[in-house]
């Protein structure tokens, strides 16, 4: 629930189609039953789209004030792992664990899975679109839901991008950095006071126990491979990326699609 106090509308320069502007544009008319959704597909590849998660966050927050309350509401976004189990994101609020969710590489699989959880604005991979023999209506009740879809790439740069996200504060960097080291993460959440509350001290407990199981899922070598991706993606040392935006049913093509290439832009 820190995302809830630590996003703000202006640690975010977003610009459409060349020109500036506010999330409301990113996510037209988001409200208070929106669900925020992204596939990914490879090993922390979702950073490729940082920032679209903590705007994404950040909508969930700002059509509702009422939701950082204390204690603040947990964010309702969910990452959809397709195919294998590609690194542990409750740095960004995926939180609790029920909202990383685990699938075969099969686009069917991934679009009941989307229904099942109701998302209404949805990034998935860029690559080679795939036409999938989907259940008779699924892709009917997913098309009358998904109001959003964004095209990401784990680089952080998408062919033909007609949104540019950039960060003008270091704290939209910081999510990456927990994410890559959650050895960090975890000794800090140890030291910290024991809280009043029993409740968030189990959760606590929960999420220790959590990351701990699911810290070696990335390695090393991997890790430090998305540290450079996002690092070449970056401007002035702070956070950007390209996105396409796309037509719902355009994205079910891109389910667990076939990857492309670094886009140098």
């Amino acid at each position: 629930m820190h995302t809830a106090f630590d996003l703000k509308p202006e640690h975010f320069s977003i610009g459409i189609e060349g020109r500036l502007a506010r999330w409301p544009e990113l996510f037209p008319a988001w409200g208070r039953h929106d669900r925020f959704g992204i596939v990914v597909t490879e090993m922390l590849g979702a950073l490729g789209a940082n920032l679209l998660i903590q705007a994404a966050v950040l909508a969930y927050y700002e059509s509702d004030p009422a939701r950082r309350a204390m204690p603040a509401r947990y964010p309702e976004i969910y990452l959809f792992h397709a195919g294998g189990r590609f690194g542990e994101y409750s740095a960004y609020d995926f939180w609790p664990a029920r909202k990383e969710v685990f699938l075969s590489a099969d686009p069917v699989r991934v679009l009941e899975a989307l229904n099942d959880h109701g998302i209404t604005r949805l990034a998935v991979p860029d690559g080679a679109p795939q036409k999938a023999e989907f259940p008779f209506k699924e892709p009917a009740a997913a098309l009358e839901r998904i109001d959003s879809a964004f095209a990401y790439h784990p680089s952080g740069l998408v062919a033909g991008a007609d949104v540019e996200l950039r960060a003008r504060d270091p704290i939209l960097a910081r999510y990456v950095e927990r994410t890559l080291t959650p050895e960090i993460s975890l000794e800090r959440a140890r030291a910290m006071p024991t809280a009043d509350d029993p409740v968030r001290v189990r959760d606590r407990a929960r999420w220790i126990a959590h990351v701990e199981a699911r810290r070696d899922e990335a390695t090393l070598v991997q890790r430090e491979a998305a540290r450079r991706r996002f690092q070449a993606a970056a401007e002035d040392g702070l956070p950007r990326e390209t996105l396409r935006r796309l037509e719902p049913e355009a994205a079910l093509d891109l389910l667990v699609a076939h990857p492309c290439c670094l886009v140098a832009v």
